[in-house]
């Protein structure tokens, strides 16, 4: 596969050494940079560094896009193999993003689209993935699984964010409403043909844009449009997570594990808010013991399926996400995860869930085999290394 090429993984602030991981398992003797790399400002030390270990290596990999490697594969002709987690990623839109030596992986088709149209040519398809080998070592005791075995889970960021609600506000005087029209509209619709890009008037798009200050360099290349976009619909996204969390909590047991500092003022006092956990021993459990795992993908992603499903299913969790397109190419719908579209089914399914447990645990034992064949990071790591 990777013949006697050289590999470098180098680690970016923000994620998980998972790649790395895979690597290992199948078998590639990987050098591993000696320092964590920044997604987008550096300092000449960095770059002169990681091009020292560029030199000697055929293909560098990262989780996240990272200018600095970027710019060092460029300089030293080395393949750069970037995996992207989340959607959009602002550093894509930078010119270092477009150099011949990247092979840039999404998870979004419709994010591949949106690159391929800003000139980025050597970028891929490549879903998302979950570290199986890592959580199958995980040991619950009595204490964690009286903690974590709520009914209902989410995991997650509310999203919530007091500059951005200021705005909002503002905007929707602004505009005469026509703002706050086009959020009410979205909010608590997740089908997956309920999109919202590209579907903004243009006068609540060209008033906001001059409302976004523009402080990072990735900002000022994104198009106004789209940029003013992202920031409506992270407060949608912030909105439909209350939404969902409410509706839910006036009926079942449920547990919200998030940031308390991006929560906000909207919850109900039925919600049993618990703090952040860590990603790769507390989330796990979390995931594996809950009767059910809800996921509410946040609108920037637009057709993909998030990270917090493979995890889930990685763990032999019961999974009911909003519906997305991708998740019909991945999974077979109804019997390894299942969804909802509104509030009303989304409680409907809860309720039946929780009542056939045999379905429940069959349907989460299918997904997990599923994303054990097919979506671990082996598999991915395997599958781009061919095209670099």
């Amino acid at each position: 596969m990777t013949g006697q090429r050289k590999i470098l993984y180098v680690p970016v602030e923000g994620v998980t050494m998972d790649m790395l991981w895979g690597l290992i398992e199948l078998g590639i003797d990987a050098d591993c940079f000696s320092q964590t790399m920044p997604v987008c400002d550096y300092s000449e030390e960095q770059l002169s560094l990681l091009c020292d270990s560029c030199k000697q290596a055929d293909i560098a990999l990262s989780q996240r896009f990272s200018v600095v490697i970027a710019e060092a594969c460029h300089r030293t002709g080395c393949i750069y193999i970037s995996w992207i987690w989340d959607s959009p990623q602002r550093e894509l839109y930078l010119e270092e993003a477009k150099y011949d030596t990247n092979r840039i992986f999404v998870f979004d088709r419709c994010q591949l689209k949106r690159m391929q149209e800003f000139g980025i040519g050597n970028i891929y398809y490549e879903p998302l993935a979950t570290n199986v080998t890592r959580t199958s070592t995980i040991v619950i005791d009595e204490a964690e699984l009286a903690r974590y075995g709520h009914d209902v889970s989410f995991v997650g960021s509310m999203k919530y964010n007091e500059n951005r609600r200021e705005s909002v506000r503002r905007l929707g005087e602004l505009t005469g409403g026509a703002s706050e029209r086009l959020l009410q509209d979205k909010i608590g619709h997740w089908g997956r043909n309920d999109r919202f890009y590209d579907r903004a008037p243009e006068d609540v798009l060209r008033i906001a844009g001059g409302m976004i200050r523009r402080t990072e360099r990735a900002d000022r290349c994104i198009p106004e449009s789209y940029l003013t976009e992202t920031m409506l619909a992270d407060e949608i996204s912030y909105l439909d997570r209350v939404e969902m969390i409410n509706a839910v909590a006036g009926k079942y047991d449920l547990a919200l594990f998030t940031e308390l500092n991006e929560t906000g003022n909207d919850l109900s006092d039925r919600v049993k808010v618990f703090p952040r956990v860590s990603y790769d021993q507390e989330m796990p459990k979390i995931f594996n013991v809950s009767g059910i795992n809800l996921n509410l993908t946040k609108i920037s992603i637009e057709s993909g399926v998030p990270l917090r499903v493979f995890d889930i299913l990685g763990v032999g969790g019961f999974a009911l996400t909003d519906e997305k397109e991708e998740l019909y190419e991945i999974f077979d719908v109804g019997k390894e995860l299942d969804v909802y579209t509104c509030v009303e089914e989304l409680k409907d399914k809860i309720g039946y869930y929780l009542q056939h447990e045999t379905i429940r645990k069959q349907i989460a034992y299918n997904g997990y085999c599923r994303v054990r064949e097919n979506y671990t990071y082996p598999k991915a790591v395997e599958r781009m290394l061919q095209k670099a």
